[in-house]
C-alpha cells in the first residue's frame, strides 16, 4: 500500500469520526437496533464508540487500500467528513431553532 496524503488522512479521520457516531449515538438509522440488542455484546459494541472506531477505523483503511482513487469512495469518505465537521460545528453554536 503506497502512502497516503495529509488530506486524505484528515478526510478519513474526519469520516471515521462521524461513522462511529452514526452508528453508536445518532438515531437514524441505528437507534431501533441498539435499542433490540440492548444488554448483548452486539449491542455493546454498537454503543461503545471506542470499541466501534476500531472497527470504522479498519474498513475505512481497507476501503481507502482497496478502491482509494475511486471516485464513489471519495464522494462517501468526503461527504463523512463534511458532515463531521457540520456536526461539530453545530454542537458549538447557540441553539436558536426552536
Amino acid at each position: 500500500m503506497e502512502n497516503i496524503g495529509t488530506l486524505t488522512l484528515i478526510v478519513l479521520v474526519l469520516a471515521a469520526y462521524r461513522l462511529t457516531r452514526l452508528i453508536t449515538a445518532d438515531e437514524f438509522p441505528f437507534g431501533g437496533l441498539r435499542d433490540r440488542l440492548h444488554g448483548r455484546w452486539l449491542g455493546k459494541l454498537i454503543t461503545c464508540p471506542f470499541c466501534m472506531s476500531v472497527w470504522v477505523g479498519g474498513f475505512l483503511a481497507v476501503g481507502q487500500g482497496i478502491v482509494g482513487d475511486v471516485w464513489g469512495w471519495q464522494v462517501f469518505t468526503g461527504a463523512m467528513a463534511i458532515s463531521a465537521v457540520v456536526s461539530l460545528l453545530a454542537a458549538l453554536a447557540p441553539h436558536s431553532f426552536d
